[in-house]
């Protein structure tokens, strides 16, 4: 897995002529991570923050948390 920087995600995400406070990569990360959990309460977790480097997509993660099969236990009643 890969990790990148504020500055690289803000290279990617923001055209120069924006002016992005370098925080701002943060609370889309937090946000990210908030949507990931309705998905499941540990996906969260495949947003990885490592330590005045960046954040890293864990592919291991995110593939042993959705790889498994799906029950479904038909049609709930209103």
């Amino acid at each position: 897995d890969v990790a990148f920087s504020r500055n690289e995600l803000m290279d990617r995400l923001y055209t120069h002529s924006v002016v992005v406070d370098y925080r701002s990569i943060d609370s889309h990360i937090k946000r990210l991570r908030e949507k990931m959990r309705v998905l499941h309460e540990d996906a969260g977790e495949c947003v990885e923050t490592i330590y005045c480097i960046g954040y890293s997509l864990v592919s291991q993660k995110i593939h042993d948390l959705f790889s498994a099969p799906v029950v479904t236990l038909g049609a709930a009643a209103i």
